[in-house]
């Protein structure tokens, strides 16, 4: 074996802590560190907790945004107020040179930056050797994993100066991520983390822009049933609402597709996705997925490996609007999110 692990913990069911191994390669000079998801109730509750809150505890240095954007890129430098724009692709940002309510410093998923703070804690006295040697360090996991490996990533490079300066040293690979960063520290992640993401993948779009477009959707098909009498808060309308609902899909349907997407990107349009509080999936986004228009030329209840050749892949970033809605079809956001699904899409067998 090429690999020596040098730990491996599992059995931890407390909330803020994650099952991990730390193995390393002479070698080929590299150490990996592998996170596994969400498998307790305590991983559960992990994930819950999704407030976002400074990387850094000390409020004197939370650690600044770093934007390392994207081709095509145009810089225009500042004027008096030393603001510097950057314009990557669909993103604009600004940055202010001083930044009095602290928007620009990055913020991060609580319970998983809890977790990827215990396990650094852990591991540091076996990882400091490594990195001085200039051994590669190589994070990765799923899911709940996932969000460890990248959130672990960005705090070693707050520690460890020569995983900063050296972009090479470290990656973090990270499959069916949560949204973990904010939104320019998730853009700004592209320089040592890639993300991919299987198709409707639910978990990569549960973040609070996502319900802010959803519940504005639901204020509108609120006020499509009250104006049509179909209110089913009300006992004197509920007979019409269930009769509505009987009528299937023979039925004339309460609102168009065409309205709805109207009242979707009407909601994109009111929605700042640079507040603190948003989180995305962060760095460089590879998204997998099988064109609809062509599903009808397979069979669905394919085995392992079998679909791989029907796969496409675009490069994106969790800002994009691809991520900005969510996927509702059947159970196919929680199946894609599956990790026997990400084998499916890497051509692997899955063994349990």
């Amino acid at each position: 074996m090429e690999y020596t692990v040098l730990r491996h913990k599992l059995i931890d069911i407390r909330p803020g802590r994650v099952a991990y191994y730390i193995a390393v390669s002479p070698t080929r000079k590299q150490v990996v560190i592998g996170f596994r998801g969400t498998s307790s109730f305590g991983d559960l509750v992990t994930d819950c907790c999704g407030n976002a809150i400074p990387l850094m505890e000390d409020d004197s240095d939370k650690g600044r945004v770093e934007v390392t954007a994207a081709e095509p890129l145009i810089v225009t430098a500042g004027s008096n107020d030393h603001a510097m724009e950057i314009i990557s692709g669909h993103e604009r940002i600004v940055l202010e040179a001083h930044d009095e309510e602290g928007d620009n410093f990055i913020r991060c998923h609580e319970g998983i930056l809890m977790s990827a703070r215990n396990v650094i804690d852990e591991i540091e006295a076996l990882l400091l050797p490594l990195v001085e040697c200039n051994y590669k360090v190589v994070l990765c996991g799923h899911s709940l994993g996932a969000g460890t490996a990248i959130i672990s990533a960005t705090l070693l490079r707050t520690k460890y100066p020569k995983l900063f300066t050296n972009p090479e040293m470290m990656h973090a690979f990270a499959f069916g991520a949560p949204p973990v960063l904010d939104h320019d520290s998730a853009i700004a992640a592209r320089g040592y983390c890639t993300t991919i993401i299987n198709n409707a993948d639910l978990i990569s779009r549960l973040n609070l822009s996502n319900l802010a477009v959803s519940l504005a959707c639901l204020r509108e098909i609120q006020n499509k049933l009250v104006e049509n009498d179909m209110n089913p808060t009300e006992p004197c309308y509920l007979v019409s609402f269930l009769n509505k609902i009987a009528e299937g899909t023979g039925g004339t349907p309460l609102m168009t597709l065409s309205e709805l997407n109207e009242i979707i990107s009407e909601a994109h349009d009111n929605l700042e996705l640079r507040k603190p509080e948003h989180l995305f999936v962060p760095g460089r986004v590879l998204l997998v997925y099988n064109p609809w228009l062509e599903e009808t030329k397979y069979d669905t209840s394919y085995s392992s490996g079998s679909m791989t050749k029907y796969l496409k892949c675009v490069e994106t970033s969790g800002t994009s609007p691809v991520f900005q809605r969510l996927e509702i079809d059947g159970f196919r956001g929680f199946a894609d999110h599956l990790t026997s699904s990400y084998f499916d899409i890497l051509g692997m067998k899955y063994e349990f």
